[in-house]
This record gives structure tokens, C-alpha cells and sequence, in this order.
């Protein structure tokens, strides 16, 4: 749909263009991707302990260290036979390698799961419709926080590593290959990324059956469903086997008290729906009618990528019906371990892929800023409603508009697209994010943060359009300016001048010290007391384990994940407060 000659059309070539200088194409393309990745690290910041990082840090130095954490009720349940089994031997295996650290050895990952899951939005949107629409998927997988509920989102918003980042940086993948037609593939991915979060893994492979059921039925083929669905088998059995055999998975506890103590107690925040605000979840249904409105819109997606992208938003909310019903009114276990919160991401990142093409396609007709605005309204401190109303006027556009719109609707568009910047721009995140993106990062005062992220993070795009340029001298040229440029920038990034660090980045922390008294109380005990010592300390200090490497009576954070240890962590509980365990005692 790009006029011919345009500039547009020269800069952004269809994926296939073939490049004479490959070596060199690759070669620039890693050095501006690799330097992208360090910016993004540096701009968000990283923060070595924060949430649930408390938890599992005792378990890896436990692994390291067999002598730490033998009485620990928590700790023991999660080392004997659990889903993290993996992710916890993998960060104590780096550490035991000497490579780094324990501290080390999380950021490592953290780095590594941020450049997958970058990369993947990369092929994702180039896969759906072009580089450019890459380019602007990469920078809203990393930019958008808002239109999940259960306090969960693709990458936490509070940078620190979690099991969950490491999967979805496989799991962006599985996507990827399903939206290629290469299901085996993707649904393996699927299920490698459930070895280390496994509902991360499961999800989105569960998401997606539906969609891959319907071809199969098209097809006249049964092996087009359960092909994909071997590999993933496995790697969904190589973490409940375990548990299994161990017998971790055995019910020994009614349902609704298991239900009471896990989701109403522990996980209000991602089990619960009666927890969750109702702005909320009218953001939430908001945001997923604009979604479908930009899949149905966007003209590069073909049929099975449009089938896929329905099913993952569709099912998405079959799984929170079904997620309302199983915890708030009819309690089950089973459905409470699942946490079907953890869906809303999926559907997010679909609407973020569909947005993303529907968004290249207008710049494509010349509606750049039609696509500015579409692209703006999925951050803060837009609201849903500015997205559903933007994804109908450009899926409209693109779907009945001429291939050559007239002047004055190209200026009407940039006209709408400048409004929309400047109040981006101007406006303030907090007053209009009631949702878990309160605490969303590219926005508001730190407005400078968006237009960055999206430069950074579009730089490998422009080295590999750059050599879709005619003259040789220009192609070899305009990438390497590129690549230093990206490259001096995250440099500048990483260590800034006191004036710009505040306004361009978040602090990087990727060591843990004693802060405040009472943690250097705990640091104490490493020296005063035995390693198989167990101590009584409030519930509310989640960090005592990380500081004192000594065992906890009980800590509120710290659950264990069998369920008549759970059990016993309530009692737990209301010995050490003195009242009963209930919703009085939870956050």
C-alpha cells in the first residue's frame, strides 16, 4: 500500500529483500541489537531483590550450600519436589560453575531473558508485517504496562529477574513459530519455557490449542494438533513428573480450604477477582475490543494469524470466567494453582502484535500520524478507551480507505498524531493509571525515557534498512553510523552525566547489602548463630533469610508450595500474630 518511491517503501523493504553485503549486515545488525539490549537494562534499571526474588534466593544459596535452610518449612517444601526445580538448579549451576555470583548470576539471566524477549517481538512483528512493525512491537512489549489485572504483566514492571521473565523469553518464541505455521516448533518452545515458569509455559500453549484444533479440522488432519502437542507433553511432564513420583501432587487438603489460605490469604493480588478493582477489569475489556478491532483491521495478517491472535484474546477470557467462578464461588484447587491472570499478558501481547502491524500499515498510506496515535494509546497515560477508539478509526481506514488517501486527510492524521504526542509527552501516568501500570515507568515526569527506548530499540531495524539502499557506500555507511551511534548512546546511557541520569535511566543494582537496623541484625546471625538454627522474626520481614542465611519460623512471602505444608504455615501463622489466619492477616 506505500506509494511507489517513497521513502517509506525504500527504508522499510519487505523481510526477503536479499542484502549483498550479508556478512557485514549481520555483523552491525549484533552490534546495534546487543547495545539496544544494554540500553533497555539501563533505562528501566534493575534491582537484585524486589518481591519474590526474597523467596527464591534462600533456595538457590541452599542448593549451593546443603548446610543453609535443612529446617526451613518453606524452603524444604520447594527443594523437595516443586516446578521450580529448574530454574533454581540453573542459577545455582552458574554460580557453582564460577562464572559469577549468586547476585551475578541473576542479572546475568535477567540480561539474558530481556534479549530474548526483545528479539522475539523483533521477529514477531517482522513476521506479522514488516521491520518497522518489529521495531514498534519491541518498543511497547517493553513500554506498555497497563491492560492486565492480577498484578502481572509480560515482564514485571519492577525490573528484577524472575522464572517468569526467563520463560516468556522462550515463550515469545513458541508464538513466533506458531505464527510462522511451524507449530512443532513453537509449541516445544512452549514447552522448554514451562520447565522454568511452568503456567508460563502451559498458558499460552493451552491459549493457542483451540485455534490450532480448528486448522486441524479444516485440514481433515489430526496430526496438525497433536504433532505440536507431543514436545510440548514433555516438557509439561518433565515438571510434574517429578512432583508426581514424590507425591507433591497428591490432595490431601479440601478444596476450599486450600482455596481460602492460597488465593484469599497469599495470592489476592493474582488469584482472587473479588481483589481486583474494577477499573481494572473495564480496562482490561477495553483494551482487548480495540485489540480485536486492530487484528481484524490489519491487512498484512494472514487468516491463521488472525485466528491465532482471536483465540489467545478469546480464551483469555474464558480462562478469568472460569478463574471467578473456581475460586470465588465454587473453590477448586486446581484452578487456583493455575492463576488464570496469568493469561491477560498473552492477550496483551497479542493485541501489541496487531497493533503493532495495523500501526505500520498506516504509515505505510501515509497516515503516519493515525500510527503515532494508535502507537501512543496503548501507554500511559492514555486510557483504553483512546485505544479502542484509535484501533476503529485505523482498522476503518485500512480496511475501506483508498490506497491514496487526499491531503487533508494525511494532515488531519498528523495533526491528531502531534495532539496525542504532546499530551504523552505532558501528561502524568499516576493520575490516570488506577491499574497495575501506577507504577509505569515511560511516562509522565520521565518523558524522556519513551521517545529513547523507542530510538534504542529501533536501531537494529535501521541497520537492516539501511542496507536495502542502492548505493553501496551509502548501505555500508548509513549502517555503521548506526551501530555507533546506538552504540555510544547506550554507553552514555549506562554511565550518564549527573544532570541526564535521572531524567534517562533507572539505577542498576545487582548486589544486595544491609540497609536498614533490623537487616543488619539479621546479617549478624550468619556469624552468632549455628547454620541449622531456625528463628522467630516478624512475618512481615521477608528478607530475613536473604541477610541471615538462617531458617524462619514462618515469613508471610515465603509459602510453601505443598498443601499440607500450606496448611501448616497458616497454623504457623496464627501463632506468631495471635489471631486467627484469615483476610485480616493477609497483605
Amino acid at each position: 500500500g506505500a506509494p511507489q518511491g517513497s521513502l517509506w517503501q525504500r527504508l522499510a523493504p519487505a523481510p526477503g529483500r536479499p542484502c549483498p553485503e550479508r556478512a557485514a549486515a549481520t555483523l552491525l545488525f549484533t552490534v546495534a541489537y546487543l547495545a539496544a539490549v544494554a540500553a533497555v537494562v539501563w533505562i528501566q534499571g534493575y534491582t537484585f531483590v524486589y518481591g519474590n526474588v526474597a523467596v527464591s534466593v534462600p533456595q538457590v544459596l541452599a542448593l549451593t550450600d546443603p548446610t543453609l535452610f535443612r529446617n526451613d518449612l518453606c524452603h524444604q517444601s520447594v527443594l523437595a519436589a516443586s516446578p521450580r526445580i529448574y530454574i533454581n538448579g540453573l542459577v545455582a549451576l552458574t554460580a557453582k560453575l564460577g562464572v559469577t555470583d549468586v547476585p551475578g548470576a541473576y542479572f546475568l539471566w535477567f540480561v539474558v531473558s530481556v534479549a530474548s524477549y526483545v528479539a522475539g517481538c523483533l521477529a514477531i512483528g517482522t513476521r506479522v508485517s514488516s521491520r518497522a512493525a518489529g521495531a514498534l512491537l519491541a518498543f511497547l512489549g517493553v513500554a506498555a504496562t497497563k491492560a492486565t489485572i492480577g498484578s502481572v504483566d509480560i515482564l514485571h514492571q519492577h525490573r528484577h529477574f524472575e522464572p517468569a521473565m526467563l520463560a516468556m523469553g522462550f515463550s515469545v518464541w513458541g508464538i513466533y513459530f506458531v505464527l510462522g505455521k511451524r507449530f512443532t516448533t513453537g509449541f516445544a518452545m512452549f514447552g522448554v519455557a514451562a520447565l522454568f515458569q511452568f503456567l508460563v509455559g502451559f498458558i499460552p500453549g493451552a491459549l493457542i490449542a483451540p485455534a490450532l484444533g480448528v486448522l486441524a479440522l479444516k485440514e481433515r488432519n489430526a496430526w496438525t494438533l497433536l504433532r505440536p502437542m507431543l514436545p510440548f507433553a514433555a516438557g509439561l511432564g518433565a515438571v510434574y513428573l517429578p512432583m508426581a513420583l514424590a507425591g507433591a501432587t497428591s490432595t490431601k487438603v479440601p478444596d476450599d480450604v486450600f482455596v481460602f489460605l492460597y488465593a484469599h490469604v497469599r495470592n489476592p493480588h493474582h488469584v482472587s477477582p473479588a481483589a481486583w478493582p474494577p477499573v481494572a477489569w473495564q480496562e482490561l475489556v477495553l483494551f482487548s475490543l480495540g485489540g480485536v478491532a486492530c487484528v481484524l483491521g490489519a491487512r498484512t495478517l494472514s487468516r491463521l494469524q488472525r485466528g491465532v491472535l482471536i483465540s489467545i484474546i478469546g480464551c483469555t477470557w474464558l480462562g478469568l470466567l472460569a478463574n471467578w467462578y473456581f475460586v470465588d464461588i465454587a473453590p477448586n484447587a486446581f484452578v487456583a494453582k493455575l492463576q488464570l491472570a496469568r493469561c491477560t499478558p498473552f492477550a496483551k501481547l497479542a493485541v501489541l502484535v496487531a497493533l503493532s502491524a495495523l500501526a505500520a500499515d498506516c504509515f505505510e498510506r501515509g497516515l503516519g500520524g493515525l500510527g503515532l496515535l494508535l502507537v501512543l494509546t496503548a501507554l500511559n497515560p492514555f486510557r483504553s478507551w483512546h485505544l479502542l477508539a484509535a484501533s476503529l478509526i485505523a482498522s476503518l481506514a485500512a480496511r475501506f480507505g483508498p490506497a491514496r488517501l487526499p491531503a487533508a486527510v494525511r494532515a488531519v492524521s498528523w495533526a491528531a498524531g502531534a495532539a496525542a504526542l504532546i499530551f504523552y509527552l505532558g501528561g502524568d501516568a499516576g493520575g490516570f493509571a488506577k491499574t497495575w501500570a501506577l507504577f509505569h515507568r515511560v511516562s509522565g515526569p520521565r518523558f524522556a525515557e519513551g521517545p529513547l527506548l523507542f530510538a534504542m530499540l529501533a536501531a537494529p531495524v535501521a541497520v537492516t534498512a539501511a542496507f536495502a539502499l542502492r548505493r553501496r557506500w551509502l548501505r555500508v555507511g548509513l549502517a555503521s553510523l548506526v551501530a555507533l551511534a546506538v552504540c555510544v548512546s547506550a554507553y552514555q546511557v549506562a554511565r550518564p552525566r549527573p544532570k541526564l541520569a535521572r531524567a534517562l535511566t533507572h539505577p542498576v543494582h545487582t548486589q544486595w547489602q544491609p540497609r536498614s537496623a533490623v537487616e543488619r541484625v539479621a546479617f549478624s546471625l550468619r556469624q552468632t548463630t549455628p547454620p541449622d538454627a531456625v528463628v522467630l522474626v516478624p512475618p512481615a520481614f521477608e528478607s530475613f533469610q536473604i541477610h541471615s542465611h538462617r531458617a524462619a519460623v514462618v515469613t508471610f512471602k515465603c509459602i510453601p508450595l505443598g498443601e499440607a505444608e500450606l496448611v501448616e504455615w497458616g497454623k504457623r501463622m496464627a501463632r506468631v500474630l495471635g489471631v486467627p489466619t484469615g483476610v485480616q492477616t493477609s497483605w
